[in-house]
């Protein structure tokens, strides 16, 4: 799970909620007169609600891969609420019924004061609040994973083993070589010790094995 799956999934929840909320939600036909007309709503003629809510989380999913630490997790909680309350208007909208097409009738038939619902001979609701709903849920799903998404930072600690990796190899080789190419004296050299040193030692032990004072 990365910070890119989050910003896809959230683009995707915004967009499609952008693509919905524009569609049909309610179909009326009333009487005007001796005439049946027919009037169809969009989710944002219902509730101009959906459209800021919807472009909030769009922006958030832009803006969420230009922040790190606790600004992203911060960003990643806003996105949250944003994607519960477009749920709660969503489903405030889809259970309203036709309540919300009150002043769309008024403008039409001129009749304020509620009398203008009772013009109404019939009418259908879609599935696109229903839907919306469903977008909010991918987009609360976005936000949870960009909360919970682990940092692709490069610590310090991997970057010193890549760089003394090699230099460690590099210098075993080097030990190995000196080892083949000098014998026993380049063991000290290897381990950090004076070769000069390590000579007069093996010299001190050959004269005490030969019952002569090293010192003389």
């Amino acid at each position: 799970m990365t910070k890119r799956n989050a910003v896809l999934v959230l683009l995707a929840a915004a967009l499609g909620g952008l693509l919905i909320a524009n569609q049909p939600w309610l179909t009326l036909q009333y009487t005007d007169g001796a005439v049946t007309e027919t009037l169809q709503l969009t989710g944002t003629q219902l509730n101009a609600a959906l459209m800021p809510v919807l472009i909030a989380i769009l922006i958030g999913a832009l803006v969420l891969p230009l922040v790190q630490g606790i600004s992203s997790k911060i960003l990643a909680v806003i996105l949250g609420a944003q994607a519960i309350f477009l749920a709660a208007v969503a489903w405030q909208t889809w259970r309203a019924g036709v309540s919300p097409a009150a002043s769309f009738l008024a403008e039409k038939t001129g009749i304020t004061g509620g009398a203008q619902l009772d013009l109404i001979t019939a009418h259908t609701q879609s599935a696109m609040g229903g839907v919306t709903i469903g977008c909010a849920a991918v987009a609360l799903l976005g936000a949870v994973m960009a909360l919970f998404v682990k940092s692709t930072h490069t610590t310090g600690t991997s970057r010193y083993d890549r760089v003394t990796q090699p230099r460690a190899e590099s210098s075993r080789t080097t030990a190995a070589t000196a080892v083949a190419a000098t014998g026993g004296s380049a063991v000290a050299v290897a381990v950090g010790e004076d070769p000069v040193a390590e000579a007069d030692r093996i010299s001190d032990w050959d004269a005490l094995t030969k019952d002569q004072d090293p010192t003389v």
